[in-house]
């Protein structure tokens, strides 16, 4: 090991000793690639946008009434029972 340890390896802000560290921890000089199936998905759906927010209203269809109906609205779903009456209203019945 008669030779000396290059000086620019040294120095923390020289491009060579940024690459050296790069190559050595496995990173190298190359930028990722995206893989067929990736591609072809941005190609079909799009890259990126909104995520989020998706099934939330509209303006117009929260304003829409036409489908609203108070009657409905009353009526019990099928299947569900009446709770029991309270104290009073039993004590009433009786009578």
């Amino acid at each position: 090991m008669d030779e000396e340890f290059p000086e620019e390896l040294l120095d923390p802000n020289s491009d060579k000793r940024a690459s050296f560290l790069n190559k050595k921890r496995g990173g190298g000089d190359r930028e990722p690639q995206k893989s067929k199936k990736r591609k072809m998905k941005d190609s079909k759906y799009g890259f990126g946008g909104s995520k989020r927010f998706k099934k939330t209203n509209s303006s117009d269809s929260t304003s829409d009434m036409s489908s609203f109906s108070k009657d409905n609205n009353k009526k019990l779903p099928p299947g569900f029972k009446k709770r029991r009456p309270g104290k009073n209203a039993r004590q009433q019945n009786k009578k």
